[in-house]
């Protein structure tokens, strides 16, 4: 065979090295499967009249080839028939073409014009993927599918037209296409599809038209040019991370049947500044609009329901929010980071404020709870600096950890009767809080409630609180007095240690031990009684108390822990109560201005150096019943022992 030669047949071509064109006569209909592929030297392809099929690989990899003419009667391209045919410039579809399979021209390299005649119905699965020199795209009417990255990687397509029977656009369709600038919908369509136009970064503008219902994952990711997008009527779902990136996009106003925004649906849509939010939307997901710096306000639809995770984190610009009357529960980190955020209504049946859902909302100053609110999530207004004043509904229950952490310029806070649960940390490093009143039914004020509240001037305790926890009140260094409330049980481990300001501490009737370090440090101290139930002093309890002077021991007293009244250097006179039965080591060790010590009759141990360094020390009654004495008890000072 020359160089030049016509081939009129069916039969197997493969790899063959010479041929530069090919002309099909009349009586081929079919075009078996890779029945050219690899033959290099082929320039140009003619379909006959008959041809109906053109099956899979038949001229896949014809690197040299740069035109095709298909015949009237070509119905089915099959799969991957012209794949890596890199020379490949123009395709002219003829009338009947109906099916074009998948990959049937991808990665075609060169290919810039291909038009699509009327009757294709179904363009496939990556059909067209990696033809990165197609510039601009016309689908027909009679199109309803296109495949799943149909031009996928098409990086120089600028421009497509969709025709009005395109029902669904495939997931990852025109994903990667940087240079599409313009993309016209057809008024049949239905679905856009998972990833269709991700990474388009140079789309500006896209109008969903009415006849839409769904717009699918990441349809529209990483879009970093698009402006402007208008929903049609009929969108009922954006799912997740559908406009996720596109950081140009200003504005947006969601349509009228919109039930769900999906999470990330928007998420770090750095430019945009204003949405409308649809009057059926039921449900805002998580991080929907996450990291839209520019956002400025919003209005939350009468009928959204649930404002999910993250929905509005990191929304720095974002200066008022109107909290819609349906919505029930606001998740975990909804506002998160809302650094600008002065201003929340919350609507009248909202139920839940979650975890941190408003924390670090640093210029936010007030808030309202309504009567419906039941819980207060951990760490939910979390280091809000500015706010100054929080009113508590009716309705709150519980107000979990650290809540209201590190709000800074509060000052003062109203606990009413229906709360009954004060988690850990509500209130620490409150430190403009001056005032505080506990309802009735609190029961426990748990740990580090308010630790650090360095303006705290008064409490008021509920009648049934029956224990202060670890560090409660620590370091609350304007507190002057305390009324431990008539239920009182337990003072545990740290509750008002570092109170450098407390003189007078009044025990309940109920108060049966004082923790472990409970009083410590708190060097205003001058005078205590230790109520009448009061079984156990623990360890430390009013170590470093420098300026207390009298302390009476409530008759029930049996235990003074180790180091209970250590370094209490203006402590003079003490007398033990009738019940004592230990007093453990070091637990009056450096009282130096104690002068007389009588220890009742009941006292049985006393331990290691319990009054070591009591300089003053000239007399001691020592009961008939201690059996133990340590050895250095009362180190140098033996000459004041007397019994």
């Amino acid at each position: 065979m020359g160089q030049t030669q016509t081939i009129l047949c069916n039969n197997d071509f493969i790899n063959c090295k010479s041929f530069r064109k090919v002309t099909f006569g009349d009586n081929i209909d079919t075009i078996l499967e890779g029945a050219f592929e690899n033959s290099k030297s082929i320039q140009s392809v003619t379909i006959g009249p008959n041809v109906k099929i053109i099956d899979p690989f038949a001229f896949s990899k014809c690197i040299s080839l740069k035109s095709v003419t298909f015949g009237p009667c070509v119905e089915k391209i099959r799969k991957r028939a012209f794949e890596k045919c890199k020379s490949l410039k123009t395709v002219i579809f003829g009338p009947n073409v109906q099916i074009i399979e998948d990959s049937a021209f991808k990665n075609c390299t060169s290919l810039k014009n291909v038009t699509f005649e009327p009757y294709v119905e179904i363009i496939g699965n990556n059909a067209f993927s990696l033809c990165n020199s197609l510039q601009s795209i016309t689908i027909g009417d009679n199109v309803k599918i296109i495949g799943s990255g149909a031009f996928d990687n098409c990086t120089s397509l600028q421009s497509v037209t969709i025709g009005s029977g395109v029902q669904i656009i495939g997931s990852d369709a025109f994903k990667n296409c940087g240079s599409l600038q313009n993309i016209n919908f057809g008024l049949g369509l239905e679905t856009i599809g998972a990833d269709a136009f991700n990474n388009c970064i140079s789309l500006k503008s896209v109008k969903i038209e009415d006849s839409i219902e769904t717009i699918c994952s990441n349809a529209f990711k990483n879009c970093k040019s698009l402006q402007n997008v208008i929903f049609g009527s009929n969108v009922k779902t954006i799912d997740e991370c559908a406009f996720k990136n596109c950081i140009s996009l200003q504005s947006i106003i969601i349509g009228p049947n919109v039930e769900t925004i999906c999470s990330g649906a928007f998420e770090n849509c750095t430019s945009l500044q204003s949405v409308v939010i649809g009057q059926n939307v039921k449900r805002i997901d998580s991080c929907a609009f996450m990291g839209c710096t520019s956002l400025q306000s919003i209005i939350i639809g009468p009928n959204v329901r649930i404002i999910g995770q993250g929905a509005f984190s990191n929304c720095q610009s974002l200066e008022n929010v109107t909290i819609g009357d349906s919505v029930e529960i606001i998740n975990a980190c909804a506002f998160y980071k809302c650094t600008s955020l002065e201003h929340v209504t919350f609507g009248n049946h909202l139920k839940i404020i979650s975890d941190s859902a408003f924390s670090s909302c640093k210029s936010l100053k007030s808030v309202v709870f309504r009567d419906n609110v039941q819980k207060i999530g951990r760490y939910a207004f979390y280091m809000c600096i500015s706010l100054s004043s929080v009113t508590i509904g009716t309705g709150v229950r519980i107000i979990d950890d650290y809540a209201f952490n590190y709000c800074v310029s509060l000052q003062s806070i109203i606990i009413e009767d229906n709360v009954e649960t004060l988690g850990n940390g509500t209130f620490n490093y409150c430190t403009s809080l001056q005032n505080v009143t506990i309802g009735c039914n609190i029961q426990t004020i748990g740990n580090q409630v308010f630790e650090n509240c360095k303006s705290l001037k008064s409490v008021t305790f509920g009648s049934n609180v029956k224990r202060i926890d670890f560090n409660a009140f620590k370091n609350c260094t304007s507190l002057e007095s305390i009324i431990i409330g008539p239920s009182i049980q337990i003072i545990d481990s740290g509750a008002f240690m570092g109170c450098t300001s407390l003189q007078h501490v009044t025990f309940g009737p109920s108060v049966k031990i004082i923790g472990f370090i409970a009083f410590s440090d708190c060097i205003t101290l001058q005078n205590i009684e230790i109520g009448n139930n009061v079984q156990n002093i623990g360890k430390c309890a009013f170590s470093g108390c420098i300026s207390l002077q009298n302390v009476t021991f409530g008759p029930n007293v049996q235990i003074i822990g180790d180091c209970a009244f250590s370094g209490c250097i203006s402590l003079s006179n003490i007398t033990l109560g009738d019940n004592i039965q230990t007093i453990g080591d070091y637990a009056f060790n450096g009282c130096t201005s104690i002068s007389n010590v009588t220890i009742s009759p009941n006292v049985k141990t006393i331990g290691q150096k319990a009054f070591r360094g009591c300089t003053s020390l000239s007399s001691i009654m020592i009961g008939s019943n201690v059996q133990t004495i340590d050895l250095n008890t009362f180190d140098e000072y033996s000459n004041a022992l007397s019994s």
